[in-house]
């Protein structure tokens, strides 16, 4: 199961978004950007609601989420955050 969530980020059509509206999605949330960017894709291909997702994901969904978010984090970037949850690259 893990596999086939973290699989559709791969098999995705092209994803837009408004990047104002995520932004202040994300900051209303103390959600660094590429979480809140991963999660709002995650819920458009699986018609899931993108705030259930913030609030209580499932394992599979928080490692996709994570998974996808380090990908479209810059190289330099060591720390995102998701709410009050620092999560380190790497670890």
């Amino acid at each position: 199961m893990d596999n086939e969530i973290t699989d559709l980020y791969e098999e995705a059509e092209p994803f837009s978004v408004d990047m104002e509206e995520l932004e202040q999605w994300a900051s209303s949330r103390e959600t660094s950007i590429e979480i809140a960017e991963a999660i709002h894709q995650l819920a458009h291909m699986c018609a899931w609601d993108p705030d259930t997702i913030w609030e209580d994901p499932s394992f599979q969904q928080f490692s996709a989420v994570m998974s996808h978010a380090w990908e479209l984090a810059d190289e330099g970037v060591l720390e995102l955050h998701w709410g009050e949850e620092t999560m380190v690259r790497g670890r």
